[in-house]
């Protein structure tokens, strides 16, 4: 066992040892696919007019959410444009240097910064306490509806950037983040670029054939063709032939299994790391040389 796979295993004994008996979707695993779900989100989005932080309210089935973003730089509308989701556990708004954030690793912590666009997303799950984002993970619905929110979201910041901008929007994200960016791009497909890390378009892959599957309910374990027809977008995803799509995925990730989730990358330009999933997530030179050099910067 290489340092990459100890990591990776070790975080998931943790995380199994902090929530005890809560296992994930222990509740409920109903919800609609994604395919029926985006479509009924509405949002309130605030009409973006240059840098600060802007509060999104979303009506979903289960409920109201409040996703968030945060115009981090914004050099004009002759500049690529990068729209950025975090991936699990983050803090995308705490820009520090020991901060659980890779968008602030990638983007701000270099002497080197790129001349571009910068927008952070914040899941809204990750705009509410630990407590509460624990209770909701115990339903499949909540998790569902966060995933379908912000590529909504995504969505809405594209539509009102792309009448005035003259330079490619590209998006990005890493796990959590790559799956909305791959999920976006599966049913709006209307950036220039996307570049998922660390992700697929087979999301129940992650309860079944990895370590993942040690924190999974029974109701999970013991449905495994129903939560595939609700969180598997392959067939929408691998539909869209645009050479618009420059993943990387990690040889030795517990969470993402290379060889089952590479298969919705066939035809592109994929790009394996010898690294896991944890050893990728703190690699900011692996994670920016990736993005930046498949954004053409």
């Amino acid at each position: 066992m290489n340092i990459h796979i100890f990591i990776d295993r070790a975080i998931v004994h943790l995380m199994k040892l902090v929530s005890g008996k809560r296992r994930i979707f222990s509740k409920s695993i109903e919800s609609l696919p994604f395919e029926e779900l985006i479509r009924t989100i509405s949002l309130k989005v605030p009409v973006i007019n240059g840098e600060g932080l802007y509060e999104v309210e979303a009506q979903t089935p289960q409920g109201i959410m409040n996703p968030a973003f945060k115009v981090v730089r914004w050099l004009g509308n002759d500049y690529p444009t990068f729209i950025y989701h975090h991936g699990n556990s983050e803090k995308p708004f705490k820009i520090r240097r020991f901060a659980r954030n890779t968008f602030f690793k990638v983007f701000l912590n270099t002497n080197d910064p790129v001349e571009a666009n910068l927008i952070a997303l914040c899941s809204p799950m990750h705009t509410i306490p630990v407590s509460e984002y624990q209770r909701k993970m115990t339903e499949l619905g909540n998790f569902t509806s966060a995933l379908s929110v912000m590529a909504v979201l995504v969505e809405n910041i594209i539509s009102q950037l792309k009448p005035e901008v003259t330079k490619p929007i590209i998006v990005s994200g890493i796990s959590f983040g790559g799956f909305v960016t791959n999920l976006h791009r599966a049913f709006f497909n209307t950036a220039d670029k996307y570049i998922p890390l660390l992700a697929s378009s087979s999301f129940e892959l992650v309860f079944y054939q990895s370590i993942f599957k040690n924190l999974a309910s029974e109701l999970v374990l013991q449905n495994p063709e129903k939560l595939r027809q609700i969180v598997n977008f392959d067939e929408k995803f691998m539909e869209n032939k645009n050479k618009n799509l420059f993943p990387l995925l990690g040889r030795y990730d517990q969470y993402i299994n290379l060889e089952e989730h590479s298969k919705c990358y066939e035809g592109h330009p994929l790009v394996i790391v010898e690294k896991g999933h944890v050893t990728t997530a703190f690699s900011a030179e692996t994670m920016r040389n990736h993005i930046f050099t498949n954004a053409g910067l």
